[in-house]
């Protein structure tokens, strides 16, 4: 079974009343004040090829460049396993 969802006519556009808590819904829901807007920042993550862990490239304080890409740790026991053995790792 699916859940109910309510389209509310906002001038020309068309706005899903279920993207709105009560708290945003105005009383009468015939209009409909505007969404607060938020910057959004992508974070590309790197995975650490030894443990699977998400790295984030900024902020990893373990990297190690082999065959001219960049890999990143997220502790230096992964980075010590990797510039031991990279071909055991990029399989």
């Amino acid at each position: 079974m699916y859940g109910t969802m309510n389209i509310i006519p906002a001038g020309n556009s068309v706005i899903c009343g279920a993207e709105l808590d009560s708290a945003q819904r105005p009383a009468d829901e015939k209009t409909l004040a505007p969404l607060p807007q938020h910057d959004v920042e992508m974070i590309l993550m790197e995975i650490d090829p030894i443990c699977k862990m998400e790295v984030d490239p900024k902020t990893a304080k373990w990297k190690s460049n082999y065959g001219g890409k960049d890999f990143f740790f997220c502790a230096p026991g992964c980075k010590k396993a990797f510039d031991k053995d990279p071909q055991k790792y990029l399989k």
